[in-house]
């Protein structure tokens, strides 16, 4: 029987590739050691290509893999429909998407299932290739035709059957010895050997480009990092699934996970638990422990450090945390769930506390919901709105978290004594009276300027117009006189506008605050206030009538009105460009108001619960044929600047 060259498996008749590693078939290859026995051998290029200035790596490749993987079902128009029905059911967390290659102590997982949101987005299936139109009439290059250039490969017969139909990426604080966190991909492709096939294809063509490869036997299967970078990505395939890693190590720790089930994420209680309270089947799941995400995030500086090239954006400074905030952040995990619908995309996270945080959240769970006869009084038509229950009450219970390590003590401290240097006391002047329901929202009815507005739910008059009357003497004292505040009463209303010469300079600025009987109001805009009341549009408390009404917050974004927001001050945004550079930007803000014009108004709330926990669910509606005729639109439109660009043949 034959065996492989690359790890010695046996190999059935009338067989080319390995089932195992995807190596070639050899009748008469040497034996290997034993299962489990860990060796490293290089493996020269089969053609060298002289080395040149600037060259891309392998890792690049593999990187652009993860990525056509990450775009999955929907690319697959770019080169070609494939049929899907019958490769995969059921619902996710199953393993066939690489739950199974997940080891306890994940930062972060993520789980799709291509299949069922290509399903669910069925309209949506043109979107890809009308992109790749777009592109290629705005630039005059095929983004298909390059990928296949650069790689080597063909995209319909080799990229789209290897994609995988449910896929899982995890990522797990550094190792023992490790200096970046570990990041595996693991998934089931399509079709297996145009998996292995595509595998073959992309190192052949690395090795053109002078790149050698390094393998590892682990436990018999046959891990793959270009020589001399253990360190860097790598690559395996095991049972029927492709691995792709951020090292050698996190593939081994994947490998020991679905080889070891007291090693795997799945054997966790906790995340069982969790995983069983999301409601009906998902077609994209996260999960996140808090600390050891927090791990992982600590060390994305240093990695983003060590990718040669990485743009600026990438650099960024790590957070720093003490162990005293890590220690505070254990057992705390969420699971979040979305799925497509006909009608858009739902969400529902459920999150659950450590001890460190739990009589906080516990304490929470008994503060009354969003005062709906409070949001009644508010105009209706928001672009956007955020409501809480009662933030002293929430201050009250969560402010020993606040203190609970010495720098946030020290923040507070320092915030406390700068409050204190104008007169004012923290907890009787910043926050203690804001006991109701609290709203910020932001109305776009006088244009071309939004009104931001924030409004408090009263419950003693007098005790929030002497506050009232502390901040405003206290932001006189602090700006030696620039702000004043001007006192009208009428018809029963308190009203104080904010006036200074610089203000006074702003036409469309004109900050005023209104306390009612019920209710004080601040508004960006009088006029803005005015036209709320003149123009009320029913209420506040109808955009949240079918949220639970024990939601200790809610909130909502009227999408189309934001899109109607951006259309109107395009002109200021473009003013300064070129004729040619403002036609062009013109076209792309008014395709992005369009899609954008295609969503609904999202909303969600948030309510804690009595054991600890907490969950959130969010509904955001799509039309997804209009999101496709605003891209047709575009794509007439592409290409058709002075600049000349736009002459790119598309293919079908």
């Amino acid at each position: 029987m034959a065996q492989c060259q690359r790890c010695g498996a046996e190999i059935g008749m009338g067989k080319v590739l390995c089932d195992r590693c995807a190596g070639e078939v050899s009748s008469g290859a040497a034996p290997v050691g034993e299962a489990g026995a860990q060796e490293s051998h290089e493996v020269s290029p089969s053609e060298v290509a002289p080395k040149k200035k600037g060259r891309r790596t392998w890792l690049v490749v593999l990187v652009a893999v993860v990525v056509v993987l990450a775009v999955g079902i929907g690319a697959l128009s770019l080169g070609g429909k494939v049929e899907l029905g019958g490769i995969l059911g059921g619902r996710l967390g199953s393993g066939r998407g690489g739950l199974s290659f997940v080891p306890k102590g994940v930062g972060l997982c993520v789980e799709v299932n291509l299949e069922a949101v290509a399903k669910d987005t069925k309209p949506l299936e043109e979107v890809p290739q009308l992109v790749r139109e777009v592109i290629t009439k705005s630039t005059g290059k095929d983004p298909v035709k390059e990928i296949e250039s650069e790689w080597g490969v063909n995209f319909k017969k080799d990229i789209a059957p290897a994609l995988p139909r449910e896929f899982t990426v995890a990522v797990s604080a550094p190792g023992t010895g490790e200096k970046t966190p570990s990041v595996v991909l693991a998934g089931r492709p399509g079709n297996w050997n145009k998996a292995r096939n595509l595998a073959a294809k992309l190192r052949k063509n690395a090795e053109k480009k002078g790149i050698k490869f390094a393998e590892e036997k682990y436990g018999g299967t046959v891990i793959v990092h270009e020589s001399g970078k253990e360190s860097g990505a790598a690559y395996a395939f095991e049972k029927k699934s492709f691995l792709v890693g951020s090292s050698v190590s996190s593939l081994k720790m994947a490998l020991d996970a679905s080889r070891s089930p007291e090693k795997n994420l799945q054997s966790s209680a906790d995340f069982q638990g969790l995983f069983k309270r999301l409601k009906g089947e998902k077609d994209i799941w996260v999960y996140m422990d808090a600390a050891s995400w927090m791990q992982a995030t600590m060390a994305m500086g240093g990695m983003a450090a060590g990718i040669p090239g990485a743009p600026g954006a990438l650099r960024v400074e790590p957070p720093q945390v003490s162990a005293e905030q890590l220690k505070l952040l254990q057992g705390n995990a969420a699971v979040v769930g979305v799925d497509f619908t006909p009608k858009g995309m739902e969400m529902e996270s459920i999150s659950v506390i450590g001890e460190g945080m739990k009589k906080q959240l516990v304490a929470l769970a008994g503060l009354p919901g969003v005062n709906r006869d409070f949001l009644g009084r508010l105009a209706g038509g928001p672009m956007a709105m955020l409501a809480i229950s009662s933030p002293a009450k929430m201050w009250e219970a969560m402010k020993d978290i606040f203190m609970s390590t010495p720098e946030m003590a020290q923040a507070m401290k320092a915030l406390k004594a700068g409050v204190s240097q104008v007169g004012l006391d923290f907890d009787r002047d910043i926050i203690g009276w804001m006991k109701g329901t609290t709203a910020v929202g932001v109305y776009y009815n006088v244009k071309p300027v939004p009104d931001f507005m924030i409004a408090w739910d009263v419950a003693n008059r007098e005790e929030v117009k002497a506050a009232l009357g502390r901040l405003t003497q206290a932001l006189t004292k602090a700006t030696k006189g620039e702000i004043q505040f001007g006192p009208e009463e009428k018809q029963g209303t308190t009203i104080l506008r904010m006036q200074s010469a610089a203000l006074a300079q702003v036409p469309f600025l004109k900050p005023v605050f209104a306390l009612t009987d019920k209710t004080l109001f601040f508004h960006s805009l009088e006029s803005g206030m005015t036209a709320a009341e003149g123009e009320k549009k029913g209420s506040a408390a109808d955009l949240f009538a079918q949220l639970p009404k024990e939601a200790q917050s809610v909130a909502m974004f009227d999408v189309p009105v934001f899109a109607g927001l951006l259309t109107d001050v395009a002109p200021f945004l473009t003013m300064k460009l070129s004729a040619e550079k403002r036609a062009e930007a013109q076209t792309v803000i008014s395709v992005a108001t369009d899609l954008l014009g295609s969503f609904g108004k999202v909303t969600g709330f948030s309510q804690a619960l009595s054991d600890g926990s907490s969950q959130e669910r969010w509904s955001v509606p799509m039309g997804y044929q209009s999101m496709v005729k605003s891209l047709k639109e575009w794509k007439e439109k592409a290409g058709a600047s002075p600049s000349g660009a736009g002459k790119g043949k598309v293919p079908g």
